[in-house]
């Protein structure tokens, strides 16, 4: 089969014959908005971020000054998994990858070709997803699977929401701006406030207004590395989890 948009490798995709949602384009477009996959509001007016959830984060955008026809708008996975679970999709086709290497090994005793793999829908989309945000400097990415895609960082969504995240490529730096999902945010109220930071932020940072300086992190610190920090001047109150 054709690919459903250049660059993405439907013929060998598990979700080639499922609901395909195009990207907006907007000409003169200066961000570009990534989301994870299409969900049932989307599917039905054949646009990315659409129905309650999408109309309120385009209504926030357009405070903060980006208006819906100047951004682009995508998502990691162009085509709605089963029943709009991408997670449980994603199970099955390991499952039957386990299945698959130990038919392999099978096959591969008797002299037999090897079956291939099922990919994953979102390595089917990872070039053309490239290929679309090549001419943006300044992204949004909206949900864990959206960050990963455009970060290529495995941590969640709630560890990378709200970094300015710059990364290199094509010779030149990205701005990124990780967050929570609009869809996420129907469900859990009481992050709204944050989420609405996180794009207050985003916005300011890609005027140029806003001036971020990344943090030193140690992830296994020594016992001397801990002290000195937790021994830190003007510092009275400390929180873990």
């Amino acid at each position: 089969m054709d690919s459903k948009c250049t660059g993405a490798k439907c013929e060998h995709c598990p979700l080639r014959e499922a609901d395909f949602v195009p990207p907006e384009e907007n000409r003169g477009a200066h961000v570009a908005v990534v989301g994870n996959f299409p969900q049932e509001y989307e599917v039905k007016e054949s646009r990315p971020f659409m129905g309650p959830a999408g109309n309120e984060f385009t209504r926030y955008l357009d405070s903060e000054g980006l208006s819906r026809g100047q951004v682009h708008w995508t998502t990691a996975v162009l085509c709605a998994p089963p029943e709009g679970d991408m997670d449980r999709f994603l199970a099955v086709i390991k499952k039957e990858n386990k299945k698959i290497t130990r038919e392999n090994k099978r096959r591969k005793e008797q002299g037999l070709e090897l079956k291939p793999f099922i990919p994953s829908p979102i390595d089917c989309c990872a070039e053309r997803l490239k290929l679309e945000l090549a001419p943006f400097t300044n992204i949004i990415a909206c949900g864990t699977k959206a960050a990963k895609a455009v970060i290529h960082k495995s941590a969640t969504i709630m560890a990378l929401r709200g970094a300015p995240t710059e990364i290199e490529k094509h010779g030149r730096m990205i701005k990124v701006m990780p967050t929570f999902h609009p869809g996420f945010m129907s469900a859990n109220r009481r992050w709204q406030h944050v989420w609405r930071q996180d794009i207050h932020r985003a916005a300011k940072w890609f005027r140029g207004e806003l001036h971020w300086d990344p943090p030193e992190v140690a992830y296994h610190p020594t016992p001397d590395q801990l002290r000195t920090f937790l021994n830190t001047p003007n510092i009275p109150y400390w929180t873990y989890d």
